[in-house]
């Protein structure tokens, strides 16, 4: 086998072992968006699967935390991260504790290969006595490409007493 073919072989594993978890449906909505919590979650300490979570998003996406300005350090109320970023600025938490995200309600706007998913939120992470809880909103926006759908961007906003999250975007009583 020649250099240019071996070459070519890796480009191709490396290409292929970050498309996805070989479990997860990316050609639908839902699938994406189950993925995306499902790697991000985890109910003991440890690393996350880096590269299943890279791999749900354009490679130029952002994520970004909206938090009420009257409680965030002054300045800090919009932080702008790529999906490397993310990770740098979680890794450590997320390796010292567990952080379970769980998907409460959705609501889906499509339009042609685009879509907007409103997806709200509870999440329980640390450990006791630290452990805590939050709810929050995350706004996902997603295209459809090559036959999968991909995260553009994700903006979330965790909730609070000036903010709680409006009535349609719960679950039903």
């Amino acid at each position: 086998m020649g250099i240019a073919t071996l070459v070519a072989h890796a480009a191709l594993l490396v290409a292929s072992s970050s498309t996805s978890h070989p479990d997860a449906d990316l050609s639908t909505i839902d699938g994406t968006i189950n993925e995306l919590y499902a790697v991000i979650s985890r109910t003991t300490p440890g690393t996350r699967d880096w590269d299943r979570f890279k791999a749900l998003f354009d490679p130029h996406a952002r994520i970004i935390l909206n938090r009420n300005p009257n409680t965030a350090r002054a300045g800090s109320d919009f932080f702008s991260l790529s999906t490397d970023d993310y990770r740098t600025q979680n890794e450590k938490y997320f390796l010292e504790n567990p952080f379970v995200e769980k998907e409460l309600h959705r609501d889906t706007m499509v339009y042609g290969g685009i879509a907007q998913v409103l997806s709200t939120y509870e999440l329980k992470a640390g450990l006791a006595p630290a452990e805590w809880t939050a709810t929050g909103v995350n706004m996902i926006q997603l295209y459809f490409k090559d036959g999968r759908w991909f995260i553009q961007g994700i903006v979330f906003r965790p909730s609070d007493q000036n903010n709680p999250i409006p009535a349609r975007l719960l679950p039903p009583r």
